[in-house]
């Protein structure tokens, strides 16, 4: 679909558990974490969408769960850990 450039990010990064995903984000090199922020950050708004579009559907399928997951994931790199680049 529009996000499948993604979803080798989405399966890295989606990592529902907060404890985890915290000592993952610390293990990877910044570069890495820059990267991924660099490569999400300009479409979390439509990810977002979409993934709220589709989270009612029974049962929810996996790639909801994965691109909701990357999503806070990013949000987290970006809080704690790296700023996304501007657009030029």
């Amino acid at each position: 679909e529009q996000f499948r450039h993604l979803l080798d990010h989405a399966k890295e990064w989606a990592i529902g558990d907060d404890a985890e995903r915290a000592d993952y984000m610390a293990q990877v090199p910044r570069e890495h974490l820059q990267a991924f922020v660099n490569a999400v950050w300009p479409l979390m708004g439509e990810i977002e969408a979409w993934c709220q579009e589709h989270r009612e559907e029974a049962p929810e399928s996996d790639e909801v769960m994965l691109f909701d997951w990357m999503c806070e994931s990013a949000a987290e790199a970006v809080a704690c850990h790296v700023e996304p680049e501007a657009e030029d």
